[in-house]
Formats: C-alpha cells, structure tokens, sequence
C-alpha cells in the first residue's frame, strides 16, 4: 500500500473536551509505517468508547485481537464513560493473548462525542477507526478501512457496512429504521458515516476539533457535514463489515430509542447546517409547523428507506413500524423544539 498522505487542511493539535486543549493531543507527524513481510503499513489507532457493556465489549476485543492486519501495526484504546470495574478486568484478561496494544482511559460518565474524544486524544495511528462497544468487527475490517483510505485520497471518512446482530423482527425493524444507509451492498458517497463503526483520517479529526461535544446526539452527522465542507467525502464501503449487535428486538424498545433520539436533539446536526439541509430548514421554521409535517416527514423518511433497500430484501411488512418508529421520533424532536424555544 502507497504512504502518500491525502491532500488536506493544515493540522492543528486536537482540542480536547468541549473545544479545549487538554494536554493529552499529539502533534500531526508524518506518515508513520511498521515493517510486515517486507511490506509497509501505516499506523490505526481503534478507539473503542464503552459505558456498562462488558459482555459486549469482552466480544469485541477477541474479534479485534483476530484481525489480519498487522498487530504491530495498530492499538486498540478503550475510552470508558463512567461504569463499574468490569472494564478493566476484561482488559486486564484480553491482555493476556492480545498481539495488538491495549489502552484503557476513563472519565466521568459525560456524553458519547466526549468519550470518542478523550479516546482520541492518546491515539497515534495515521488512522482512526470508531466502534462501539456493542459491536463485532470482520477480521479484515481494518485492512479494508485503511485500503480505501490509501486508493482514495479524497476520503475523510469511510463508513463501514453494519449488518444487524439479531434476525428476530423488531430488532431488524429497528436495523432498517436507523441504520439503511449503511446496509447496502454496493459502494457509494455518504453525507456522514454512523459513528459506531467508520475511519477518518486522524490529521483531518484533529483539524475539525473532533465530535462537537455540545451534541448529545447526530454527532457523526455532524463531524461528517463538517469535514465535507473542508472538501473530503464520506465513502462507504460494503466489503468493510461490522455486526452491530444493538439489542432492540421489541416493538417497545425500538419505539423507546426513537423517543429518546429525538428528545434528546438528534435535529441539533440539521439546524446547525440548515443550509445544506432541507430538513433542517422546515426544523428551524416553527416547532408548530414541524409538528403539522411530522406525519408527511414520517411518510417520506420511511418511503426513502423502502426505494433505497427493496433490491436488498423486500421489507414491505416492516414498512409500517418504521413509519410508527420515525412518527414517534418526529414527536419526540418536536418537544425537543418547543422546549429549546422556551429556553431562548
């Protein structure tokens, strides 16, 4: 693989937490490689974040100890948000047979973009590749990743393809409602790339500043938007797999989530780029007037899920619980509305 480095923005040192420096970024460098079978690989540093899955994070450390990427070629860091003492033990053990470095921070229980943040705040790698903690990664998710950055230097990001943990109905429901543009089998260009499982270049991360951490959720929306206005795209790329094992399988849960995305501010990504977001623009106007359009928004978000996955597999049966998922979603972003109008 060629070490040439993508043409870009001009690095800074990465701010830390809520835009500060915090001691712990490391200078951009330049291309660092590790010698494997006469062959040159360029440094990733996989930034795990974790809060109370240790089962989940336990199954995700083996799959990663059993890539085929070099393991003197990328370390793992492990980014806990608060929990028990769990983590550490299961660190402690996957240690033991582990070929690839393992690092371990922690802080307060804060927000995901902070904890991603503080996880890349110690990394080296030319590279970073995100995964949650409730994920299994392909054994050549890695090499895949950094293959797509190599070929293409116009790639900020590369998203991987997420297949869905569970088969029982809810839980794909839930797939299709959240996760459609990133289950499909051919390769093509994203507005962003979910954050619990894509790369980015880490020059370009720390240009940025990182996830906005002011975001409780739509971070990834958000840190995609904005390396796209620097002039780097969002590729996503099937053969990149990760299984993604979320566990929604109820129609309570899924309809759960969607309520808590949307009270939360997951629109918060669109009205800070509301002029490259129709929706975003509609979200803006009146929280009234977003309410009157929720059903017809509902209707259109489920009809763009359905033309964009039917050649995949037919889902006209799950059609109505994601209409249900993104009408309560739609709810939920609407009393979020009205509240942050309240506040000023």
């Amino acid at each position: 693989m060629s070490n040439k480095k993508a043409p870009g923005p001009s690095p800074t040192p990465f701010a830390g937490p809520s835009g500060r420096r915090n001691g712990m970024g490391h200078p951009n460098q330049a291309m660092t490689t590790v010698k494997h079978c006469h062959t040159d690989y360029p440094r990733v540093s996989v930034v795990v974040p974790t809060h109370d899955r240790p089962e989940g994070l336990r199954c995700l450390l083996k799959t990663l100890a059993a890539q085929a990427y070099p393991a003197g070629a990328f370390d793992v860091i492990v980014a806990q948000d608060g929990g028990d003492d769990q983590t550490k033990t299961i660190i402690d053990e996957t240690r033991r047979d582990a070929t690839a470095p393992i690092k371990h921070v922690r802080h307060d229980r804060s927000s995901a973009a902070a904890t991603r943040n503080l996880g890349a705040s110690i990394a080296g790698g030319d590279y970073l590749l995100f995964v949650d903690d409730d994920c299994e990664v392909d054994r050549n998710w890695i090499e895949r990743t950094v293959a797509v950055f190599e070929k293409h230097p116009e790639a900020g990001e590369v998203a991987a393809r997420i297949v869905g943990g569970s088969s029982r109905f809810f839980a794909r429901c839930h797939d299709y409602a959240r996760y459609y543009p990133s289950m499909q089998s051919k390769a093509a260009e994203r507005t962003f790339a979910c954050g619990c499982a894509f790369g980015i270049r880490r020059s370009l991360f720390e240009e940025l500043g990182g996830f906005d951490e002011s975001i409780k959720t739509g971070e990834d929306e958000d840190l995609g938007l904005r390396m796209q206005a620097k002039g780097f795209k969002t590729l996503f790329r099937p053969e990149c797999i990760v299984h993604h094992n979320h566990g929604r399988a109820t129609l309570r849960s899924t309809l759960g989530r969607a309520y808590a995305w949307g009270l939360r501010g997951e629109v918060d990504a669109h009205l800070t780029h509301r002029r490259h977001s129709t929706y975003g623009r509609f979200a803006s106007s009146n929280p009234y007037f977003y309410l009157f359009l929720a059903p017809a928004i509902a209707t259109a978000i489920t009809m763009k899920i359905w033309l964009h996955t039917w050649r995949e597999k037919p889902i006209p049966c799950y059609l109505p619980f994601i209409f249900c998922d993104k009408l309560v979603w739609c709810w939920a972003t609407f009393r979020y509305l009205r509240r942050k109008e309240r506040n000023g």
